[in-house]
């Protein structure tokens, strides 16, 4: 070996080293801020079943009614949603979270703790005014805004993630432009029940529960259609 094929050698073996590091923290990172998602979202679990714990109590108990009902599956969706798309988002692709990745869990847990606290409010003007419609339209823009967040923060790290990075496009090809959808109805349907005073709050709450089946049933098909094509690792 030639003085200059040494030093090519130990040269690459340095950069593979820097390499490898560099994974490893860009993993340990992923690995905190998934911990910050289970934690955020576990704690609101814990939060929904200590007001289903509360409303158990004989004095309550017949305040029980459908509307209630509806409000615990959506707040109950939005908690499985929420988290099952970060575990995807942190398994398959990497990016450094910054600012606005650290901003979006912590406001999403915030508006989904004043859902659920709304659901099993006792207060006619906060459980039968449209306050709920309100709050959920605000937490769609915030999901929407996640979302274009993520793509982003991919694209952006597209060497990194040149193995998952068509999972990225057919992602956003379906899942984006459905959310979009989604959003901007809910925004529109609650600008409306306002504006002409419909009173229709409940059967937008049912709209509601049935979107967020709909995208946790894409997001599904979408993870069956990347395994069975090998587009990701199983």
């Amino acid at each position: 070996m030639t003085k200059n094929e040494y030093f090519e050698t130990k040269g690459l073996k340095i950069e593979k080293a820097i390499k490898r590091q560099a994974e490893k923290r860009l993993e340990f990172s992923q690995r905190n801020y998934m911990t910050l998602i289970s934690i955020t979202q576990g704690a609101l679990f814990a939060f929904l079943l200590g007001l289903i714990a509360n409303s158990v109590d004989p004095a309550l108990i017949s305040a029980i009614n459908c509307r209630m009902i509806i409000r615990f599956l959506i707040c109950a969706c939005l908690i499985i949603h929420i988290w099952n798309e970060y575990q995807i988002a942190t398994s398959l692709y990497k990016w450094v979270p910054g600012l606005i990745d650290i901003i979006i869990p912590f406001t999403l847990a915030s508006i989904q703790a004043m859902l659920q606290a709304l659901t099993f409010s006792t207060f006619p003007s906060l459980s039968d005014g449209p306050v709920f419609i309100h709050m959920v339209t605000a937490l769609s823009l915030v999901g929407w805004l996640s979302y274009w967040n993520l793509y982003f923060r991919i694209n952006k790290n597209r060497q990194a993630n040149s193995f998952t990075f068509k999972n990225a496009v057919k992602e956003k090809e379906f899942i984006l432009p459905y959310v979009v959808v989604c959003v901007f109805s809910i925004l529109i349907i609650s600008i409306l029940n306002d504006y002409f005073k419909w009173d229709k709050a409940f059967y937008i709450e049912i709209y509601i529960l049935v979107i967020l089946i709909s995208l946790m049933l894409l997001r599904e098909g979408l993870n069956y259609t990347f395994q069975k094509n090998k587009m990701v690792i199983s």
